[in-house]
């Protein structure tokens, strides 16, 4: 077997071994009642989101948010600050202040929606543990081109015909 033929396979298995996206879910919550907007992820699902305070967006009419919690099921919440009333709910606290409010319920990944005379509050939540890193559609592209490439030579070789170099 020559080295050509042998490209392809090894950029196959490059991309079977390709390192995963760290992230697995990822959570976008925008709330009119206060402008909020925050984006974080976690390695898992989770239905209360308690004290979260790393975010990728963490914005608020009220001031940078500093903590986060929601809740998309039936429980109380009052994760950390202020007891919002019943779940589901979401609560946000930055420097001197806190607001919460009502979300929708969720129970897995999606998007979700709550809207009432007050405000609407949409909750997205993305699996994102299949999503390859960058390096994977490198290795992808790899694969297609040397593939190409190897037909390309013999297709060239059948043309010139037997004995014809």
């Amino acid at each position: 077997m020559n080295v050509p033929c042998l490209l392809p396979l090894v950029a196959l298995a490059g991309l079977a071994l390709a390192p995963r996206a760290k992230a697995d879910f990822l959570y976008d919550i925008q709330s009119t009642w206060t402008n909020l907007h925050v984006r974080f992820d976690l390695p898992s699902f989770e239905q209360d989101v308690v004290d979260q305070t790393t975010f990728d967006i963490a914005t608020d009419n009220l001031g940078p948010v500093i903590h986060f919690g929601i809740n998309g099921g039936s429980g109380v919440c009052d994760d950390f600050i202020v007891a919002a009333g019943p779940a589901p709910c979401w609560v946000a606290s930055g420097s001197g202040w806190s607001a919460g409010g009502p979300s929708p319920s969720f129970a897995g990944p999606g998007t979700f929606t709550l809207s009432n005379e007050a405000a609407t509050t949409t909750v997205t939540i993305l699996d994102v543990s299949n999503v390859p890193e960058p390096s994977s559609c490198v290795l992808l592209s790899l694969m297609l081109v040397s593939g190409g490439l190897v037909l390309r030579h013999r297709r060239a070789a059948v043309a010139k015909g037997p004995g014809r170099h």
